[in-house]
């Protein structure tokens, strides 16, 4: 731990952060199925929630090329610094999104607008953070820095685990925002530390 950078630290915590935040919505799934998809049967609901992850399969290429080229051509502090930001505003904005009481029928559109680019810029953050942890770093160091970055991505998901067991047992809006307003902070702290 004493050999790590404040770079490292940052890497660390977006990874974190960047799993927090698509465990934490995988996990209130039943909320987002009634805040978002109210009108339908609730298992027609629930699948609608959980589809809206699909669009990863589009955004996982996508963020990866685009933040591939940024650390191509600007460098890999770079790429991380814009995807960093991009991961702590999406999961920001996912705390204030309004629900289909609020908006209607442009809810559940905003909400898949914003996991679109929430998955964008999460795959910028895992593929160039995966690379730039291990460079310039000796093999024990190197060794060291993959087991934390895999520490933080399971340190994600269960404090996803621990906060979405919170908010499903309060059934309230405002404790499922709270989860996503801690961890946009806590990516925002992340990327000041970059």
């Amino acid at each position: 731990m004493k050999n790590l950078s404040k770079r490292d630290y940052s890497i660390l915590i977006g990874s974190a952060v960047d799993h927090f935040d698509t465990a934490l919505y995988s996990f209130l799934a039943p909320i987002f199925a009634q805040s978002f998809f109210p009108h339908t049967d609730p298992i027609i609901s629930l699948i609608l929630a959980y589809s809206v992850l699909a669009t990863t399969i589009i955004t996982r290429p996508l963020g990866s090329y685009i933040f591939g080229l940024i650390a191509l051509t600007s460098g890999p502090a770079v790429s991380l610094s814009y995807s960093l930001i991009g991961v702590g505003v999406t999961t920001l904005a996912l705390g204030f999104v309004p629900t289909y009481n609020q908006i209607g029928v442009y809810a559940p559109i905003f909400l898949i607008i914003l996991r679109f680019f929430a998955g964008t810029f999460s795959a910028g953050e895992i593929s160039i953070a995966k690379l730039y942890i291990l460079s310039e770093k000796n093999k024990s160091e190197a060794l060291k820095s993959s087991y934390l970055y895999q520490t933080s991505v399971m340190l994600g998901i269960v404090f996803a685990s621990f906060a979405s067991t919170i908010a499903l047992n309060r059934q309230e809006s405002i404790h499922w925002r709270v989860c996503f307003v801690v961890g946009g902070i806590t990516a925002l702290f992340g990327y000041l530390l970059r």
